[in-house]
């Protein structure tokens, strides 16, 4: 379920849609959100990593192992994160685009007004001279 209203100006939503199967998959603690799907992902993977031992190779110290999978799951989650970051950052250059995309051309109408105006006001200025002048004789006509 879904509500997105604007109250003074256009908005962008980004809204995921779930089945019954999704939402069941748990919550997430931090944001008290259903969890999204890179974050279910990571999890996934962080499972995977778990399930896996060292004494499948045997050519491999279990504690250097337990180091490297700690490795592995933090490089994983700064990867999460620093896509989080740039979809984050990507939407927020977006908006920002449409800003001052929506300025400029206000900017140029404002201004093309304004030049009209000063234009007119000129002219009107150089007709009321011209009559002035057109009705007194200190110009000797």
């Amino acid at each position: 379920r879904a509500c997105v209203k604007a109250s003074y100006n256009k908005i962008t939503a980004e809204i995921e849609y779930r089945t019954s199967k999704g939402i069941s998959l748990g919550i997430d603690p931090e944001t008290e959100h259903v969890y999204t799907y890179e974050k279910l992902k990571e999890l996934k993977e962080e499972g995977l990593l778990e399930d896996e031992t060292a004494e499948d190779e045997p050519s491999i110290k279990p504690e250097d192992f337990e180091m490297t999978r700690k490795k592995i799951q933090e490089l994983r989650r700064m990867l999460n994160q620093i896509v989080t970051f740039q979809h984050t950052a990507k939407n927020r250059m977006i908006q920002h685009t449409k800003i001052s995309d929506h300025s400029n051309s206000k900017m140029k109408w404002d201004s093309f007004l304004v030049s009209i105006l000063f234009i007119s006001i000129t002219l009107f200025q150089f007709y009321i001279i011209q009559r002035w002048f057109a009705n007194t004789s200190i110009l000797g006509r």
